[in-house]
């Protein structure tokens, strides 16, 4: 395989690759940020407890974002691997005749979709 930049980064077809697999990770974050604060305020012990000490409630969903973040975020980021690759026969036509350095057909070009 290449590495996509030294097609100059130019593959629309593996960009809309990356950035399918970005979104995904990106909508997988919001189930622990959005549910882990809900789920810990709606325990009964919780919702009792915050009606005693309303001062409380705030700090005891800051404390349960955070946790949903800490444990979310890996997890989200980690879904799919920070490089990737696209099959050569996916990408632009004038990529699909590429040789390697040794004169060989690419099979598989690489990219790197960030975090």
């Amino acid at each position: 395989g290449i590495n996509a930049e030294y097609m100059g980064g130019l593959s629309q077809a593996a960009a809309k690759k990356a950035m399918g697999e970005m979104l995904i990770s990106r909508a997988l974050l919001s189930v622990p940020v959005f549910g882990v604060p809900a789920l810990v305020m709606s325990l009964p012990f919780v919702v009792s407890y915050t009606k005693k000490r309303p001062a409380m409630a705030l700090p005891l969903s800051t404390a349960a974002l955070l946790v949903g973040f800490g444990f979310g975020l890996p997890a989200a980021i980690a879904v799919f691997p920070q490089t990737g690759s696209i099959a050569i026969n996916k990408v632009e036509s004038k990529y699909q005749n590429m040789l390697d350095g040794a004169k060989k057909p690419i099979d598989f070009v690489y990219y790197n979709k960030g975090l």
